[in-house]
């Protein structure tokens, strides 16, 4: 009988463009008894609940709060995706807090099956805490129509928000496994089983 989940810890990172459907990749392997770790849930817990992370975005961008001292989140990305300065700047206040939030997380699980879904995987050195790494790919087409479709931006919007990550051949050149979302749920689903028979194999 086949292990559903390795005996010891097996940390898998899984990144990608903008678009590409990293998150999607993250969920279905999610659902092979493993634990996800989200930087994207981390940043976004850390602006809503943080009151240190506030304080330092107030005094950097006050303009991005609403009349009851909420983030406007919105605001902030509009911002700091049209200006590399402040993109700069948001990333020296921000990606100490989700790092470390991050590792001590992976050090509290002893073993089983982890996903680590960050956007800046390579970007802020977190694939040195995974034992491999996934790049999710897609036509560009596709990005531009799911992130339209999801976060109604505007093609310039997207491209700011890419522009802003290492580029996708640089990711894939530096992946253990690549994955093609290009195609069908169906056939995403049976890159990630032969990707899953491989793994437990090792």
């Amino acid at each position: 009988m086949k292990r559903q989940c390795p005996s010891k810890r097996l940390v898998i990172g899984i990144t990608g463009v903008f678009g590409s459907g990293k998150s999607t990749v993250a969920q279905i392997i999610k659902g092979w008894k493993a634990k996800l770790i989200d930087a994207d849930a981390i940043s976004h817990n850390l602006l809503n609940k943080d009151k240190k992370v506030k304080g330092e975005i107030a005094r950097v961008f006050p303009e991005v709060f609403n009349k009851d001292r909420i983030i406007n989140r919105q605001r902030l990305a509009d911002l700091v995706f049209k200006n590399s300065s402040s993109r700069k700047k948001l990333e020296k206040i921000m990606h100490p807090r989700i790092i470390k939030q991050i590792k001590k997380s992976i050090n509290k699980i002893k073993s089983g099956l982890v996903i680590l879904d960050a956007p800046l995987l390579f970007e802020t050195k977190l694939n040195n805490l995974c034992d491999y790494v996934i790049v999710v790919k897609a036509n560009q087409k596709q990005i531009f129509e799911r992130v339209k479709k999801r976060f109604c931006l505007s093609k310039g919007d997207i491209r700011a928000r890419i522009s802003a990550q290492i580029p996708l051949r640089k990711k894939i050149a530096q992946a253990d496994f690549i994955i093609d979302n290009s195609g069908s749920k169906l056939h995403l689903i049976n890159q990630l089983n032969k990707l899953r028979r491989m793994l437990w194999r090792s």
